[in-house]
């Protein structure tokens, strides 16, 4: 089990493996390698705290109920696991070439907000459940291969690829802005 103090910034240099892994309230951890949780899973337990993720993971997350809670997956990594929370807290940022090969929330348990950054391919394998997902770059492509359980909201010129379909709202913060394909069409 790990346990950081809270209001720290921690950084990790390696890859790391731990039954349960607790990120408190305001902490900064900064994970180099990749990330294991078996059997159990990574938590968020308060309020502000941050993990970031440059090596990726092996985890099932819980985002807690928090807002100021933030997942972070860097440029061309993979968490494989679920990622959840309780009671709509936390965000979750995806940057280029990232992939979740879970699902992102659940009916009960969405995220607050799935925020997309970068260029290129974002992967979502599972289904996924937000408040919202953001799409914040011109040029990025969403491949999800579950039901968008979101609103999706288009800050950029970005394009989402619903294989499943969506059962949500769509919005842009510009007209013309953004593309959808259902099912492999428009």
């Amino acid at each position: 089990t790990l346990n950081f103090a809270s209001g720290n910034t921690i950084n990790i240099g390696g890859a790391t493996t731990a039954s349960n892994i607790s990120i408190p309230s305001n902490a900064t951890v900064v994970a180099a390698g990749l990330l294991t949780s078996s059997p159990n899973s990574v938590s968020f337990s308060g309020t502000g705290g941050n993990l970031t993720l440059n090596g990726g993971a092996t985890a099932n997350f819980n985002l807690g109920t928090s807002p100021l809670n933030k997942l972070t997956l860097s440029a061309g990594q993979k968490i494989t696991g679920n990622i959840t929370s309780t009671g709509g807290g936390g965000t979750l940022v995806l940057n280029s070439g990232s992939e979740v090969t879970g699902n992102i929330g659940s009916p009960g348990n969405k995220i607050g907000i799935v925020e997309v950054n970068g260029t290129g391919k974002i992967k979502l394998d599972g289904s996924s459940f937000s408040n919202n997902l953001r799409i914040g770059n011109p040029g990025l492509i969403v491949e999800a291969k579950g039901v968008i359980n979101c609103n999706i909201d288009y800050t950029a010129d970005g394009t989402v690829e619903a294989g499943a379909g969506i059962a949500g709202g769509v919005t842009t913060s510009a007209n013309n802005q953004g593309k959808l394909l259902i099912g492999g069409g428009t």
